[in-house]
Formats: C-alpha cells, structure tokens, sequence
C-alpha cells in the first residue's frame, strides 16, 4: 500500500471514438503515519498517446526499411563514434552490430589508412553540412570488397548538424564488369570505335561524331585517339565512303545491328564494319 500506481485505460465515447485516461493512485497518510485513503488523479491523455503511436509506427517503418536494404547503414556522431548500425554489417565483418555502438572505426582495430579516410570525411559533413560520396575497398570475409559510400548529414530543430547518417553499397560485381570492359576495349584485335549520331531535323543523314577509340582503331586508321576522339567521322576521314552513315541512323533508331563493308580511298583499304546500338 506504500507504492504509487499509474495505469492507462481506454475508454470508447458515445460517438465511437476511443479517448485513453490516465489514473494514478497515491496513498494519503494519516498524522500518525497510517494510510487515511487514496488520492486518484486523472488525465486524459489521448493526444499523448496518438503521437505516441505514430512514433512507433515511424521507428518500426524506419527499421523494416533498413533492414530490408542491402545497402550497410550507419550512423556517427561528431567524434565519429557509431550510433548505429544495421544487422548486415556481419555479412561484411566478423562484428557483431552492438559491438560497433559507441565506439569510432579505429578503436574496433580497422586499418588505419581507411580510418583517416573515414575520420576525415565524416568530419567534413559535420563542418560543410554538405552530403559527400566516395569509394573505399575493404578487406573483409569474403575477401577485398569495394563500396561506393555515401554521408548524409542530420540535422536537429535548430537546423544544426547532430548526426551523420551512412550507406554503404557493395559495388564489388560493377567494378570488376568496368575493369573487365576496360581490358577488353584496349586489348582485342578488331578496331572499335562509339559513335554519337546528331540526327538531322530534315531526316538527312546525321553527323557523326566520335567519342571514343581503341588501340586497335587507332592501328586500323592511322590516327592517334586525341586526334580524332570529339571530332565529327566524316572530318577525320574525308577519304572514306561515308555513304554508312545512313546504316548507323537506322542500327541507332530500330536496334538491328548491320554487317557492311566500306572503303577508304586515302589509305587504299576495305572495311569489314558490325554496327550495333550500344
């Protein structure tokens, strides 16, 4: 009988609304110490505990939302301790999320390179309020990993920066598809040059202009890349039968890839040329 009690009790109103009360009992003493009686207070508290529901509501959402994101979600205070982190983080470290809280990237033993990286980009949120994005690799359980990384600065109601938020996406698969592209663009043995079409307001044939080439273009043609990369094709090679230019208007509007041959009269050569739309 000594302790105070509080509870919450709906209630449904005539018109069908629900209103919620709150009683709290206290006991009331007697001079001599004894208990006299109850004091009951009420409140109603609806308003309270509709905005107490739709913050529930927010923070259930906002946790199905990062948990159903592949991407690694984090959060750093000031000194770039975590604040928190989402439960994927184990698929990348042999970590546990509540193992992070608390503590910066250099005290849970991550390479001191990265953590001057990372120190010195959340830093800059901070100072700039400005987002920032980069790229780190790191090396983890199923070996290096490479992520794009991306800083959001929070702000609180004066509009101060109190927090930053973290996303970090594996990017590994895209890199290593460039990476591939990139070898086989410079190595293969067939000239390959991309091509950008102006089309012509008339329906006339289209310039063509030339956005890149490879080694193997460069041989075919006898020019150089900063030479003719930027340039219009039938400018670099005025001696050709350009007469494809009509073929590439038609690959680029419908899709079809064509096989045709050409001449160039300046350097004495056929061409065996497959276009197809990029």
């Amino acid at each position: 009988g000594e302790v105070s009690s509080a509870e919450d009790d709906p209630y449904e109103k005539a018109d069908g609304t629900t209103e919620w009360t709150r009683w709290e009992c206290r006991p009331w003493h007697e001079a001599d110490g004894t208990i006299g009686g109850i004091i009951v207070y009420t409140e109603v508290i609806t308003e309270r505990k509709r905005m107490e529901e739709a913050v529930r509501r927010s923070a259930e959402m906002y946790k199905t939302l990062v948990q159903g994101l592949p991407d690694i979600v984090m959060r750093f205070d000031r000194e770039g301790r975590h604040l928190f982190v989402s439960t994927n983080v184990v698929d990348v470290v042999d970590m546990q999320p509540a193992q992070f809280i608390g503590k910066t990237h250099r005290e849970l033993g991550f390479p001191e390179h990265l953590c001057d990286m990372w120190e010195r980009c959340i830093g800059a949120v901070f100072d700039d309020g400005a987002s920032h994005e980069t790229e780190f690799s790191l090396e983890g359980e199923k070996g290096p990993t490479v992520f794009n990384w991306r800083l959001l600065p929070e702000r609180d109601d004066k509009g101060e920066v109190s927090s930053v938020l973290s996303i970090s996406r594996d990017v590994t698969a895209h890199r290593r598809a460039e990476e591939n592209y990139q070898t086989l663009f410079s190595e293969m043995l067939n000239g390959l040059a991309v091509l950008e079409l102006t089309a012509d307001a008339g329906g006339g044939t289209p310039k063509c202009r030339i956005l890149a080439v490879n080694p193997a273009y460069e041989r075919m043609v006898g020019a150089k890349a900063q030479d003719i990369v930027g340039r219009f094709l039938d400018d670099v090679r005025p001696g050709a039968e350009w007469t494809s230019l009509g073929t590439y208007r038609e690959v680029a509007l419908t899709g079809e890839p064509a096989f045709f041959e050409t001449y160039d009269s300046e350097l004495d050569r056929y061409y065996e040329v497959t276009a197809f739309r990029s």
